[in-house]
């Protein structure tokens, strides 16, 4: 009986331990093999203030996929970012739209964790379009770009589910309008939700 009873509570705690490591592996394999992501963002950026205002402060909307292979420090990221402010001046109502097109290199640390900071930069091309309207005449003018990014932010893995922090800079913009050369290089702060596949 003496023998039995230490017996049964190994055999007990050796099959709790496999199965808890069961469970583990389990969870490991799903988080490397989900290696990548679809985003979708809300924020705000912030233009040069002596160029743009009142319009320099755009409500950021955007889309991106993220993919890093397991065990791998190569990864990428395309996506794009809508960028609009509107204020009213003199009676004159303003309107600042910018599209961004972009992709570039991007990396996730600690990819196995539920908590994975991350960087990336790469290459945008931007368009901008301004218009100025009083309510009988309306000008309006547009330019396309190129310009480069670097972000850095964090996410969190939720069962399947990402929420994160981006914050973002675009930079090397130059767009002509309205007979002046102007750039719509930005600094951005995004929330994302989204999910991986």
């Amino acid at each position: 009986m003496r023998v039995v009873i230490p017996l049964v509570l190994l055999v007990s705690l050796t099959s709790a331990c496999a199965t808890v490591s069961g469970v583990a592996s389990t969870r490991q394999s799903s988080a490397v093999t989900q290696d990548g992501e679809v985003r979708f963002l809300l924020g705000a950026g912030t233009l040069d203030k002596e160029t743009w205002e009142p319009t320099d402060k755009p409500v950021i909307l955007g889309a991106e996929y993220v993919r890093q292979e397991a065990d791998s420090w190569l990864g990428y990221e395309l996506g794009t970012r809508l960028g609009m402010d509107t204020a009213s001046e003199s009676g004159v109502d303003l309107t600042l739209l910018t599209l961004e097109l972009y992709g570039g290199y991007h990396h996730t640390f600690l990819a196995e964790s539920s908590f994975r900071p991350y960087l990336g930069a790469g290459a945008a091309l931007v368009s901008a379009t301004a218009d100025a309207s009083d309510g009988f005449i309306s000008v309006n003018d547009d330019d396309v770009t190129f310009g480069f990014y670097a972000h850095a932010g964090v996410a969190w893995d939720l069962d399947g589910w990402v929420l994160g922090l981006d914050g973002r800079y675009l930079g090397g913009t130059d767009v002509d309008l309205f007979g002046g050369s102007w750039d719509v290089d930005m600094t951005q702060v995004c929330l994302f939700a989204g999910f991986g596949i």
